[in-house]
């Protein structure tokens, strides 16, 4: 989707993020499935089949992105995360990275992640207000185009 290479290319190209990636639910909203990821030529871009969530291995994290909670995933605290989140945040090796909700008028649709691989600045308040606010715009555009997309696929039926 074109739209998810601009926003991850904007977060990192010019907000100067390390790291960006979008997931959204499946269609049962039972796995959390990675869609795409910058940089390209990490493992988690090139196998992200490999770092989805479902929800019955880490029901406390989708638990909490369902409640439209922030939540950060620290390397100082990866013995105490669930194991996909374990398994992200190891090959990320970030000193954090900071997942916002994605909500769309459905309730939340999915999560985008930031983080400071290459050691940048601690991820804070000022990040979780700017990625607030730029998913809340991100979701509008997913919804449009998951309209489209059916109109389009009902048209063709």
């Amino acid at each position: 989707m074109p739209l998810l290479d601009l926003l991850l290319g904007t977060l990192t190209a010019d907000l100067g993020y390390d790291g960006a990636s979008v997931f959204l639910f499946d269609a049962s909203g039972d796995r959390l499935q990675l869609v795409r990821s910058l940089p390209r030529e990490s493992a988690i871009a090139a196998h992200p089949a490999e770092f989805d969530v479902p929800a019955s291995s880490a029901p406390d994290f989708v638990g909490r992105l369902r409640a439209g909670r922030v939540q950060f995933l620290r390397i100082a605290d990866l013995l105490s995360l669930e194991a996909p989140l374990r398994k992200l945040a190891s090959e990320i090796a970030a000193e954090e990275v900071l997942v916002v909700p994605l909500v769309g008028h459905a309730g939340v649709v999915g999560a985008l992640a930031v983080d400071n691989r290459r050691g940048g600045e601690t991820l804070g308040a000022s990040d979780y207000t700017l990625l607030d606010g730029i998913a809340a715009q991100a979701v509008i555009a997913i919804d449009n185009a998951r309209l489209v997309e059916d109109l389009r696929r009902s048209r063709e039926q």
